[in-house]
């Protein structure tokens, strides 16, 4: 289900975790000076703005939608082996919609085509590879034998 962020409360909570955060950094023993990590607390939560700027939130439009795993399965461009997450309480997963550039990047996969995808941070470019590379697991049917199916190599831990 979708809920609307209310911004205001968002940064609220945002600037006291970070200062229930610092305070927690802070070497003061709260079993034996109470009193003094209480009123470090205090100072950090009053006077949060010293300490960082922000947080900045920044809202960015959506990406252009196209169909869901389920359409693709229907379409013959995944298997239908995918019907395996309505057994895991995961079917939701087959109707979220998938971004334009998502669906291109599964349909030159299960193609068998070479394709790269240049779009911003948080545009789902992991799902434009895992996807297709999940679809041909579950193409390989009966995955019993162990054994290595797939390498994925990340430039920075970061992204893993």
């Amino acid at each position: 289900m979708h809920q609307d962020i209310d911004p205001l409360k968002l940064r609220d909570r945002l600037q006291s975790t970070l200062a229930r955060y610092i305070s927690t950094a802070v070497p003061v023993s709260t079993t034996r000076a109470p009193r003094l990590a209480r009123a470090v607390r205090e100072k950090l939560e009053a006077n949060y703005a010293q300490f960082a700027k922000g947080p900045f939130l920044e809202s960015l439009p959506d990406f252009e939608k196209k169909g869901s795993i389920r359409e693709l399965v229907d379409a013959d461009i995944l298997t239908d082996q995918w019907s395996v997450l309505r057994e895991t309480g995961f079917e939701w997963l087959l109707d979220r919609s998938l971004h334009a550039h998502q669906e291109h990047a599964i349909q030159q996969a299960t193609k068998g085509r070479n394709f790269i995808v240049a779009t911003g941070t948080g545009s789902g470019k992991t799902e434009c590879f895992l996807l297709p590379i999940v679809d041909r697991l579950l193409r390989d049917g009966e995955l019993t034998e162990p054994g290595v199916r797939v390498v994925i190599i990340y430039p920075l831990n970061a992204l893993a």
